[in-house]
């Protein structure tokens, strides 16, 4: 990863704030990036910024138009991926990067790589959506919007790539300075963009597998703590919630992991 120091200071770490828009969710069936955009963290500051749209192969999805608003008369003199991800190169070497949901982005930036035979990209990638989730575990989601909500920034117009890159850069600046993480590393912050792993719960994965109920005490937004019968199902993708069946609301529900306060087996002569 190029001559990063994994141990400077977070603010000592020039950082590139990246987000694309794309023509779907899928690199590999053919989804191609019509936007890419950057803005640069200096000092903890943001300072300086860039985007461009991309000429795509094919006309945008009526779906993916939908989200973003990029038509086909706003890409006839884009420039082509070749040319993007060249001055793409240029102006982000030597930085960290960052990315709101970085699995996604990095898929289709590697994708474009390949694609032109272009070597891979080496730096070392910052997932903010990971990131809030292990120091903001208390949100109802990880949108963009909703973090930003909970900050109390100002929000743009989400879905073009430009404002969605400035957003997250203001998010992170934030949340820096209001818990004080100013003295953190380059190392920690990775830390803190590794996947949250499958938590190990003995007494669900055992209901999980043998489609029993166990017996949960559940605080909800407000605070207000209640006992709950559930068949678990399993976990959310971001492994942050259980899924499970809940008998007081008679439907499938999603719980969240940090407001399970007690766990155990349910007898039926206790019902």
């Amino acid at each position: 990863m190029g001559d990063f120091s994994f141990k400077q200071h977070i603010g000592d770490v020039t950082i590139a704030v990246i987000d694309l828009e794309t023509t779907g969710l899928d690199p590999a069936a053919g989804d191609e990036i019509c936007e890419m955009a950057v803005v640069f963290i200096r000092n903890l500051t943001a300072s300086g910024e860039w985007s461009s749209l991309v000429r795509i192969s094919s006309p945008m999805p009526a779906e993916a138009l939908a989200i973003h608003g990029i038509d086909d008369a706003m890409l006839v003199d884009a420039p082509p991926l070749g040319e993007v991800i060249s001055q793409f190169r240029v102006l982000t070497d030597g930085c960290a990067y960052l990315i709101q949901n970085a699995p996604f982005d990095m898929a289709f930036l590697q994708m474009g790589m390949n694609s032109l035979r272009e070597p891979e990209l080496e730096a070392p990638v910052l997932d903010f959506l990971n990131i809030a989730r292990r120091l903001l575990p208390n949100l109802d989601n990880y949108k963009l919007a909703t973090i930003c909500e909970h900050l109390n920034l100002l929000l743009e117009s989400f879905h073009r790539a430009l404002g969605d890159a400035r957003q997250t850069a203001q998010a992170f600046l934030s949340l820096i300075d209001v818990l004080n993480l100013q003295d953190k590393t380059l190392a920690e912050f990775l830390e803190l963009s590794r996947p949250i792993e499958k938590p190990q719960l003995p007494l669900v994965e055992d209901a999980i597998r043998r489609k029993e109920r166990i017996l949960i005490e559940y605080e909800d937004g407000k605070g207000e703590v209640t006992r709950r019968l559930i068949r678990p199902l399993g976990y959310t993708r971001d492994n942050l919630s259980l899924i499970a069946y809940c008998e007081l609301r008679e439907q499938k529900r999603t719980f969240k992991l940090n407001r399970i306060k007690s766990y155990s087996t349910h007898e039926e002569e206790g019902e």
